[in-house]
């Protein structure tokens, strides 16, 4: 006892110093985002401001899927909720491009940093901010229910989670259309000297933000085979890689047109697949298998959730969706499979399935 209480005695100075550390590290947290909360607001005043206190202003956040299925639900949201007037600001992928799609002209990008600050603030003042929207639902941590379990419920899919979670709307939904301008012989000029053969060329799309990319060599094992049945093959890339055939970056007002034109299209689940949702060309998409105990994270990819049926984003025979154990959710906890012949094999049995498609 007598040792103990020495040892303490010895201690305190340290314990004291902690608990002083920790205290003033509690009081720079907070007083660094009571900061950013009151310069949120006050940007938030200067944007009602300029757009006018009658206006609705509507945040839209995410990557560019996440932008595209937003401007998919606009149009029904403003009409449930009655809104007239209306301003777009955001941060998302490819805001003013596909902004365009959709016809939208009133539209401001603003950079990351503004909008979580205006986003914090909305958070501690929200409900007095009437004409303010973040649609995006995985910024709200307010909330009372968990959506991400919610969202892996049956019969509940990803657009489900943007009509009940973002805008909170009701079913049935009619979709914004985006505006694909109809192809033109200059066009058609263009993408033959490029290489692009009517009917007869695959665009294969690798990469996604939300799940794990399959080897280089599986897609040029993939890419050798089309050429060998008389296919061109492109790679929807941007970057220098060592897939063997060439990379083809389309504007996103150009690839539904150009898609068609080509014929067929091969991609991971992405947000580029629900832009291109709408194109009249064959189309295999590959989504990561369902594990048996999923972890309720905040991107879910699966075949169940996502799939352009299912979202209804696209119904026809020309669509063929593919789960397999070779990609995964990005947040998922185990990426491996379970050993090196069940990784092989279902390369195997996944570069089958997709040749089979283009017999």
């Amino acid at each position: 006892m007598v040792l103990r209480k020495a040892k303490d005695s010895l201690l305190w100075p340290v314990r004291f110093l902690r608990d002083q550390m920790i205290a003033s590290v509690k009081k720079r947290t907070l007083l660094r985002e009571s900061i950013r909360v009151i310069w949120g607001a006050s940007r938030y005043r200067s944007l009602r401001k300029r757009f006018g206190a009658s206006t609705h202003i509507i945040c839209i956040r995410g990557a560019t899927g996440d932008v595209y299925l937003q401007f998919l639900l606009l149009d029904e949201y403003l009409r449930q909720k009655g809104i007239k007037e209306f301003a777009i600001i955001g941060d998302g992928g490819g805001l003013i491009r596909l902004a365009a799609l959709f016809g939208l002209s009133n539209v401001e990008f603003v950079q990351t940093p503004v909008l979580e600050r205006i986003e914090k603030a909305y958070l501690f003042w929200g409900r007095q901010w009437n004409n303010i929207i973040i649609p995006f639902c995985w910024s709200d941590n307010f909330s009372a229910v968990n959506k991400c379990r919610l969202r892996m419920t049956s019969k509940f899919n990803f657009m489900d989670s943007y009509c009940c979670f973002s805008y909170g709307i009701e079913p049935p939904v009619e979709y914004r259309a985006p505006y694909f301008p109809a192809t033109k012989e200059q066009q058609i000029f263009a993408w033959e000297s490029l290489g692009v053969i009517k009917g007869r060329t695959v665009m294969i799309s690798p990469d996604a933000n939300s799940v794990t990319a399959l080897p280089v060599w599986f897609w040029n094992g993939i890419i050798k085979h089309l050429q060998q049945r008389g296919y061109t093959v492109f790679m929807n890339c941007n970057y220098s890689t060592y897939f063997r055939a060439q990379n083809l970056f389309p504007a996103y007002a150009d690839c539904v047109p150009m898609l068609e034109y080509a014929g067929n299209f091969i991609g991971v689940r992405s947000g580029f697949c629900d832009i291109i949702s709408s194109a009249k060309c064959r189309k295999v998409i590959l989504y990561p298998a369902r594990q048996k105990k999923p972890d309720y994270s905040f991107h879910r990819t699966e075949l169940e959730f996502s799939g352009l049926e299912v979202m209804d984003l696209y119904h026809g025979e020309d669509l063929t969706e593919i789960s397999t154990p070779l990609i995964k959710n990005i947040t998922d906890k185990d990426l491996r499979l379970s050993g090196t012949k069940d990784y092989f094999s279902a390369m195997e049995l996944l570069h089958k399935r997709i040749l089979e498609i283009f017999e």
